[in-house]
């Protein structure tokens, strides 16, 4: 990823407290006059992962809890994780918010290993902490759901493609769980399409549409005016959705529980994340 700008944290834990310690990133030489660039432009971005070599660290655009529970691999990003409950791995360089009508969110991903009895569910979550709360304390929202925790769109082991809120104790649910009825036919790999539109001009409430493509058919480029020509395999949306319940950050995320005896684990993969879309900054 070329990032227009770079962020990192870092907790440090000293005497019983935590202190966020603002790292600056080295510069980054960038491909273009950034006074070039529509706002739109600017929204866009799109990882490189297929190029990075195998490693732990993500990169200086993504925050991993744990840091452990991630890893880079034949150009795929990997949750190792199994202990902990919603793994996740923030977007740090961009973020949701209402200022348009509309973006859109793709990445590729797919399950391999068995499945424990908790089954497992991945994907993207959306809009974690909402616009109170600092980009760098919303990229530590992980194992349980709470106040302006966001929503999420995946996949579960079975298929299924899931829409639900990670709100706890703040005045959720606002968005109940439910699945589509279809289930996908593989989790070889298939790519989930997340957009979300402003509700008929209300600036109050969105649509939100997450669907799931093979990876055989899918375009170059984000283009949200252009109709798209190849059939989803599986969808589900909501409508009327509280605006401010998608206004944060974005992240991967993924849920594969089994006990640490266990000899073979879930792992989810991810790849090609990226975006466009007025909403995001």
């Amino acid at each position: 990823m070329n990032p227009v700008r770079s962020r990192l944290l870092l907790p440090v834990v000293l005497l019983g407290a935590c202190a966020e310690v603002p790292i600056p990133a080295p510069p980054v030489e960038l491909p273009v006059d950034l006074s070039d660039l529509t706002p739109e432009a600017l929204a866009r971005f799109e990882t490189d992962w297929h190029e990075a070599e195998d490693r732990r660290w993500i990169g200086l655009s993504f925050w991993a809890n744990r840091s452990q529970d991630w890893q880079l691999r034949n150009g795929r990003v990997e949750c190792i994780g199994h202990r902990l409950a919603w793994r996740t791995l923030h977007l740090l360089d961009h973020q949701l918010d209402d200022s348009g009508p509309s973006a859109e969110l793709r990445v590729q991903l797919g399950l391999t290993g068995a499945i424990g009895e908790d089954g497992a569910l991945g994907g993207l979550l959306l809009g974690a902490g909402a616009d109170d709360l600092d980009y760098r304390a919303a990229a530590l929202v992980q194992s349980a759901p709470g106040p302006e925790g966001g929503i999420l769109a995946g996949v579960d082991h079975q298929g299924h493609l899931v829409l639900r809120d990670f709100w706890a104790n703040g005045g959720g649910p606002v968005l109940p769980h439910r699945q589509s009825e279809q289930a996908l036919p593989s989790l070889d790999g298939v790519e989930l399409r997340v957009r979300i539109d402003r509700h008929d001009e209300d600036v109050q409430l969105v649509d939100l549409v997450l669907e799931a493509y093979p990876l055989d058919t899918l375009p170059t480029e984000i283009d949200l005016k252009a109709d798209e020509l190849a059939l989803p395999l599986a969808s589900l949306r909501a409508e009327r959705l509280p605006a401010a319940a998608l206004i944060g950050n974005v992240a991967l995320f993924a849920d594969q529980r089994v006990p640490q005896r266990a000899e073979q684990k879930p792992s989810f993969w991810f790849s090609h994340l990226r975006g466009a879309g007025e909403r995001l900054h």
